[in-house]
């Protein structure tokens, strides 16, 4: 109840910052846009590109916008900057409710409000350039997709709050957080779906969390994948979501131990 009470309260903070929440969510649009663009100029008349077709990309970038402001969660400058460096941390030390789940309450309700824009948009999209978006997932596969798609955010959510515990160690560790999002934007099909790399390429990608976090979510709602596959998905996800929380609950029990915050 008290992890919800918190959440409600952020839910009524995040209408104070709607315009910021509707800025971030243009970055990723354009970046899709500018894709959707390139690929019809690469395909160049031909039907298809190892199976996908212009429509197929087209779904697939838009619903990469979607995707990305809900899923990719940017816990981790808050708590790196505002609760490690400055000492803010201190103030949760001896609250009756995990930071970890603090955190959740405080960022969730920022991606759900951009996930709004973001169907919004695609909603709009559809009724001017057509039906390229076509919902064709059966009841059981439906209830695997909503699986995936929670389990990737947590898998996110978990990832980013880890990388944001690494300041315990670290005076400036936004190098390192650049590095590891250029990583998983490759690897996580935001610059073209992996089904598209190289073999080589493929098989590093499926080795990474990345693709459970953006990937698979995609390619799931537009009905690639059969019932066994999907539950490999999911089973996949809960692995990576639990060496995820491993290593957070790793970091936050070595790093509380070197934490320092001085007085105001």
């Amino acid at each position: 109840m008290r992890a919800l009470r918190i959440f409600l309260l952020h839910c009524q903070r995040i209408f104070e910052y709607r315009l910021k929440s509707f800025i971030w969510f243009l970055a990723p649009l354009m970046n899709s846009i500018f894709l959707i663009v390139f690929w019809r100029a690469a395909l160049n008349g031909k039907s298809t590109v190892t199976g996908w077709t212009m429509s197929d990309m087209t779904a697939y970038y838009l619903l990469l916008a979607v995707a990305s402001t809900f899923l990719n969660s940017h816990v981790e400058d808050g708590v790196a900057d505002e609760d490690i460096r400055q000492g803010d941390l201190a103030r949760f030390l001896l609250k009756p409710i995990s930071y970890y789940w603090i955190k959740f309450c405080e960022e969730t309700p920022y991606r759900l409000l951009q996930c709004v824009y973001g169907i919004i948009f695609v909603l709009i999209s559809t009724l001017v350039w057509g039906n390229f978006l076509k919902f064709s997932l059966s009841i059981e596969n439906t209830i695997l997709f909503i699986m995936i798609v929670v389990l990737a955010y947590f898998i996110s959510f978990t990832y980013k709050l880890s990388l944001g515990l690494t300041a315990f160690w670290f005076k400036d560790a936004k190098g390192l957080h650049s590095a590891l999002d250029v990583v998983a934007l490759i690897f996580g099909g935001a610059i073209l779906p992996i089904q598209l790399f190289p073999d080589y390429l493929q098989k590093i990608a499926y080795l990474t969390p990345f693709p459970y976090i953006i990937y698979y979510p995609i390619t799931a709602f537009q009905n690639k994948y059969s019932i066994n596959i999907l539950f490999q998905i999911i089973g996949f996800q809960f692995f990576w979501l639990s060496i995820m929380l491993i290593f957070n609950r790793v970091l936050w029990n070595k790093g509380i131990k070197i934490f320092t915050a001085a007085g105001r």
